[in-house]
């Protein structure tokens, strides 16, 4: 028998630090898939906007005049998307700190399988309200479809911080594989958007391929969840994880035991505070700016009808951009992983003066309805398309670096922890980066 495998459980860690490979680098790609599964279907709930819209419309309009027009939208419709964003703001940040608190009296297991669970039974009856007739009953299918909304960003929150820790106990590059997974799903939606808009279908019939597609991606990776218990290259290092429902060495004294709460996270701070300012920076620069100020960009020689100018340019020029930028930083750092983990001040300084990308949009051809206060200076649409890639690159390196180098800075037996702590730090961002956006359209 070779001296890494393990054979059954409990799991054990071996006395040797050399484990069994990756074959066929499948857990790596599990990881990936993971990843995504936590955010896709809450990538797929706000790509369908125009489908809440068709829901939500003045059933009585004549069949010539467009639902979603501006001079005949209803008060649902108006106020649909600013209580989303609240109420997913809210519960995403309400559930990252319970995860962080209550990460080591709650299982990992049970996070992770509980939360994929509801998302999944969540978006069934998502999936099968697009085949209903609810234009008798609006307001309850208002208030049904934020409260679904804010049981699946608290899901999502959950498992996100979750498996953002589980991959900190493996190598950094599955941490980097997470977080690609995780800038796949924005890009897979963001391309799903497109291609609604370019097909034939109804609203309504895109809107039940988006989470039906949501609903299947969550099922499997639920189950591809499950075969890191498999798998012996991740049964290896998941016997490090300092876990209730993970049976370790019994001479080995738990650090649950001899560390309490409060100097369990205070440690992880200490070391690695420069890396979760560094992803708190990072987000909240991304989200101050995209999607609202990227997404009211308009085109410079703006037409009404025009494929390009009217149909195309947002999802192409701020959805897709983004989401491909960040795909491709995030991916760069498997080749160029500087600043090293030791220049942590190196990495708050770039995470920090990417505050000049909001001047930089907000100069850029904004049209929210409102007289402009600020003057257009880039005054071409080549301008926002090289902005906004570029703030989805840097933010998918600079983050991607933060989480990876932050679980090197602390032992092994708070991997876990310094994840869900990052992850936190990330919701935060994500939280501040939001209510700064609604500022700076404001002043536009």
């Amino acid at each position: 028998m070779e001296d890494y495998e393990i054979e059954s459980e409990p799991l054990v860690r071996p006395k040797t630090s050399r484990g069994p490979p990756d074959h066929y680098y499948s857990v790596y790609f599990i990881f990936m898939f993971i990843g995504m599964a936590c955010l896709l279907p809450w990538n797929f709930f706000i790509t369908a906007k125009e489908y809440f819209q068709f829901k939500l419309r003045n059933t009585s309009l004549p069949a010539d005049i467009k639902y979603n027009d501006k001079s005949v939208i209803t008060t649902d419709q108006a106020l649909f998307e600013s209580y989303l964003s609240i109420v997913s703001m809210l519960t995403n940040l309400v559930f990252a700190i319970l995860t962080t608190i209550f990460i080591r009296s709650i299982p990992l297991k049970l996070r992770m399988v509980v939360s994929f669970i509801i998302v999944a039974v969540i978006f069934i009856g998502t999936t099968a309200l697009t085949k209903i007739d609810t234009d008798k009953w609006q307001y309850t299918f208002f208030v049904l479809t934020l409260s679904s909304a804010a049981v699946v960003m608290g899901s999502t929150a959950v498992s996100l911080a979750s498996v953002i820790g589980l991959s900190c106990i493996f190598p950094t590059m599955y941490t980097q594989a997470n977080m690609i997974g995780q800038s796949v799903g924005g890009t897979f939606a963001a391309v799903a958007k497109i291609l609604s808009i370019s097909g034939n279908g109804g609203v309504t019939d895109s809107a039940f391929g988006y989470f039906l597609t949501a609903t299947t991606v969550t099922v499997f990776a639920l189950v591809a969840y499950g075969l890191l218990y498999k798998l012996r290259f991740s049964r290896f290092h998941l016997c490090n994880q300092i876990d209730t429902s993970t049976h370790v060495n019994n001479e080995i004294p738990s650090y649950k035991e001899i560390v309490g709460n409060r100097e369990y996270f205070t440690s992880i701070f200490k070391e690695t505070w420069q890396l979760s300012f560094s992803c708190f920076m990072t987000f909240m620069v991304s989200l101050s700016c995209f999607p609202a100020i990227c997404s009211s960009i308009q085109a410079v020689n703006y037409k009404q009808g025009d494929p390009w100018t009217d149909t195309y340019f947002s999802s192409v020029v701020c959805f897709l951009m983004f989401n491909v930028g960040d795909c491709i930083g995030r991916l760069f750092t498997g080749w160029f992983d500087r600043p090293s983990p030791r220049m942590k001040y190196v990495l708050m300084f770039f995470s920090i003066i990417r505050i000049v990308y909001i001047p930089l949009l907000l100069a850029c051809n904004i049209q929210n309805g409102t007289e402009r206060s600020i003057p257009i200076i880039f005054n071409h649409d080549a301008y926002p398309i090289v902005f906004i890639l570029t703030l989805g690159i840097s933010n998918g390196y600079l983050s991607t670096l933060s989480l990876m180098f932050a679980p090197t800075q602390v032992p092994i037996e708070q991997a876990e922890g310094v994840g869900v702590l990052m992850s936190c730090a990330l919701t935060f961002g994500l939280t501040a980066g939001s209510l700064l956006s609604l500022l700076l359209l404001k002043l536009v």
